[in-house]
């Protein structure tokens, strides 16, 4: 059965991907009120992971199949992914930019090879490909699909997971975002298996919200007020604590505790409860919602167009200087809407066939 308010879940989400992912281009002043809302923003992937955990339970857990199910996985997302990064590292290579760049003509080795990246100084051309398919470092955003695909395979273990009684559920989902808050994010989306471990209790989290809809959402429903104060709390918190943005470390290094994964919980819980309270029907929202995978894969190149035409009109913002909301929001708009028409295209360019997901995921 569909879902509207999932949808518009999903719409949002996406929104809130690509935003993330724009301050540069005029939201970039360091004022209490500008962070406390960056933060908010930041760390939409979570979304996404939620999102996806709802829907594996309430549409494959029924009929499930292991084999089916993972090669639709990698049917509409495996394969676009190594289409695009062929094409994207092949231009890394010819260009010899990023990792294909002379240690010397670098212009921060230091930042490039930082603790956590798995990259290295001595590597090959080939193994320099290597990494790029293994980690989808080649362009913004696109870390999530090898994670993604990890993710989607450990797909049994999320049907036992299911299966169990609430009260092991809900501990296994207590301990695991324990230890996410202490391993955080990886340096960069370098490494899939550590995200694997940060986001998987965002992934079942989703799951018990399937499970345990009606109860769930009866309660936010009442309550999504309470998570919004505690989301903009816990956001205020971290830039008073001089934190603004995803935390990432190498995965054995402490390095405190990652309230944004915390924020994160929040501003679920508000999404879902307010969204289920207001179910509405917005069709641009909802063309963006069907269309997310493929604004996911297409807008990281989009952006890399922005960050060359920079180059030369020099737009774009260092953090800390006075914001341009105009700028920003006409950039957001911009992005989405052109990775939606390009994706519409694409199904156009092949007649409605899903064949077109093999390249954009849609």
């Amino acid at each position: 059965m569909f879902l509207k308010s999932i949808g518009n879940f999903r719409g949002i989400a996406i929104i809130a991907i690509v935003a993330g992912h724009v301050y540069s281009s005029g939201f970039t002043s360091n004022d209490l009120f500008s962070a406390t809302i960056r933060n908010l923003i930041t760390g939409g992937s979570s979304l996404f992971v939620f999102i996806s955990g709802f829907m594996f339970h309430h549409v494959f857990y029924k009929k499930f199949n292991y084999k089916k199910f993972v090669k639709n996985k990698f049917q509409n997302i495996g394969i676009p992914y190594l289409i695009l990064a062929t094409v994207a590292i092949a231009y890394l290579y010819a260009f010899k930019v990023e990792y294909f760049t002379p240690l010397e003509l670098m212009r921060d080795s230091a930042h490039m090879y930082r603790d956590g990246i798995p990259f290295s100084p001595s590597d090959s051309d080939w193994m320099t490909v290597f990494k790029y398919y293994l980690t989808g470092r080649f362009l913004i955003a696109y870390w999530y699909i090898p994670f993604g695909l990890l993710l989607f395979a450990s797909a049994p273990l999320h049907m036992k997971f299911i299966k169990q009684n609430l009260k092991f559920q809900i501990g296994l989902v207590v301990i695991l975002s324990v230890i996410a808050v202490i391993v955080q994010r990886p340096v960069a989306g370098t490494n899939a298996i550590h995200s694997l471990v940060y986001f998987t209790p965002v992934y079942l989290m989703g799951i018990l919200f399937s499970i345990h809809n009606r109860v769930i959402t009866e309660f936010l429903k009442k309550n999504f007020l309470m998570f919004l104060l505690l989301s903009v709390a816990m956001s205020f918190i971290q830039v008073y604590l001089g934190h603004v943005g995803n935390y990432g470390k190498p995965f054995f290094e402490y390095n405190g505790i990652d309230l944004q994964y915390i924020q994160m919980i929040f501003v679920i819980c508000f999404l879902y409860g307010i969204l289920e309270k207001y179910t509405f029907d917005i069709p641009l929202l909802t063309v963006i919602s069907e269309t997310s995978f493929a604004i996911y894969f297409i807008h990281p190149w989009l952006l890399m167009i922005l960050f060359k035409i920079d180059r030369r009109t020099h737009h774009l913002q260092d953090f800390g200087a006075e914001n341009n909301i105009f700028l920003y929001l006409f950039t957001l708009i911009v992005i989405v809407l052109a990775s939606v028409s390009l994706a519409l295209l694409t199904k156009r360019i092949f007649k409605g066939s899903k064949k077109s997901r093999y390249l954009v995921g849609y």
